[in-house]
This record gives structure tokens, sequence and C-alpha cells, in this order.
């Protein structure tokens, strides 16, 4: 590689010892997908493909190297990461920034190469040095209570109905009605983290079974449904007709597992829950109500 920016990656498998390549595939990935928020699903094969070997052969010493990757697509195999359990950093080269998943305490995985495209310039990475130890906090067990805020008081409406806003995880007392609270509850036979992760994961049912698991499996709601927007496959087809019906299912399983909510979702009486952003217009307001 010679740290320029390219739409290709590779992939290379090698043995520990000793250090030297035994296969080395080119890929050529157009640059929109390259550079795009969407796995490459070759990518996606490779690396599932890798640590099926090493979960069949635990003393492997074999390493895989990606390389190419640019910044979001390689967020994104951070997350992916996550999800598998595979422990994971960057760390940078004379030409690149590597990604370098490795095997976690008392985990099943060997160590693992991903490159992701030409090193950043001395000091460029300190906004998002930020921006990880940020999202590093929000994944934390307490992240349901941590540092609480304030959402607007509940008003009445023109039409004379209470409305009540809500939207961050963190409101109190509204934030467990957001879809990112950690309100574990358990639905078809299987735990679920938050109604995120099952709205988002259900979008696989039947399509890739796999998949599906690691959107379940992904350590925080904002992971799983970034994975799920870039899944390396197409969703159900159904998932339009459905989709409300899946919302549905999984809040009443949310509020049916914890009497706490529960009596705080009762005490709304018949006023009218609204969530307050302009980033839905569909399950949202819109921000200007016209959602």
């Amino acid at each position: 590689m010679d740290g320029t920016n390219t739409p290709l990656y590779y992939a290379a498998v090698r043995g520990v010892p000793p250090p030297v390549v035994v296969t080395a595939t080119p890929v050529q990935v157009p640059s929109s997908r390259s550079t795009s928020k969407t796995i490459p699903k070759d990518l996606y094969q490779q690396m599932m493909a890798y640590k099926q070997r090493l979960e069949a052969d635990p003393t492997s010493g074999e390493e895989l190297s990606v390389c190419g990757l640019q910044a979001p697509l390689r967020q994104l195999i951070h997350e992916l990461c996550d999800a598998l359990s595979l422990a994971h950093q960057s760390r940078d080269t004379p030409h690149e920034r590597v990604l370098v998943i490795a095997r976690k305490k008392g985990g099943g995985t060997q160590t693992a190469v991903v490159s992701g495209g030409p090193k950043e310039p001395e000091g460029g990475n300190q906004k998002n040095q930020k921006k990880n130890k940020k999202n590093k906090q929000k994944d934390t067990p307490a992240a349901a209570t941590y540092r609480p805020v304030t959402p607007p008081a509940p008003f009445v409406a023109a039409d004379g109905r209470l409305t009540v806003w809500f939207y961050r995880e963190r409101e109190v007392p509204y934030g467990c009605f957001s879809n990112f609270s950690r309100h574990p509850f358990v639905l078809d036979g299987e735990h679920w983290l938050t109604t995120e992760h099952y709205f988002q994961a259900m979008k696989f049912e039947g399509i890739d079974a796999e998949y599906k698991k690691i959107v379940q499996s992904s350590p925080n709601p904002m992971s799983s449904k970034n994975l799920a927007l870039a899944a390396p496959m197409e969703r159900r087809a159904d998932w339009s007709d459905i989709k409300d019906d899946i919302m549905y299912a999984c809040v009443l399983a949310k509020f049916s597992a914890h009497s706490d909510i529960r009596e705080i979702l009762l005490g709304t009486g018949d006023a009218v829950l609204v969530e307050h952003t302009t980033n839905d217009i569909y399950w949202a307001d819109g921000g200007d109500g016209t959602g």
C-alpha cells in the first residue's frame, strides 16, 4: 500500500509464526462503496469465514489484514468487532491507520488486522479521539442514568390535549419512552438489550440469521442501528408492511417487563406522547409537528 486514497482493499491471511503472507486476494470495490457507510458483502464474508476458522481451531495463529478502507467504513468495522466480541484498537503505521482486532481475555478469537486507508496527519485525529472517548462512556452499563437531563415540561396543545415530549434516553422521567433506553426484555425466546436492538435485528429475520444475531449482540442501540443500516445484504422485503407491528411488540414487551417505567407510562393518562426531534418524520414529529 502506498498510502494514497484507493477504492481497493485486500485480505491476506498469514500464519504466526512464520509471519509470511500465504494468500492475498485483491478485491475491486467501487469507490462509492469503499468510502460509504455500507459493509461490502465480500469483506463481511471474509471476516466471518476467518472467525469461523478460529473457532474451529482455537490454537490457530492466522492473522487477517484488510487494507484500503476509509474512515466511515473503518468505524463500522469497529462496531462489527464489538458485536462479534472481538477486541480492537487503532494503530498507526508509516502510511496508514490500522485497526487491530485481537483475542479478548478468555475469548475465542485470534489476532486480525483491518487497515483503514492513509494515516491521518499528526494531531489531526484529536477530535475523533475525544468523540470515541465520549462514545465509550455511553457504552457503560450505567448509561441509562448517566448525566440525566430535564426535557421540556408537558404542555396543553392547541387541541386542548396534554402533550408529553420525549427524545433522549437520559431525560427524566420520560427518557424510558426512548427506544434507546436500556430496559432489557425477553421476546421470541431471546434476550434484548433495548427495543432498538429488536427493531433493527428483525429487519433480517428470515434473511440472514447470522447478521441478525450480530445486530442483536451489538453493545449499544446506536451501534445496532448503524450495523442494520450498513448491512451487506438487503433487509426483508415486507419490512414496510410489518415494521409497525414489530415496534408495537417490542415496546409492549419492554414495558411489561419493568414495573417502574410502566407506572411512568400509565401516569401520563390520556396525554399525547410525542417523540420530539428533527431526525425523524415517521416515528417522531419532525421537530415541527409535521411528522
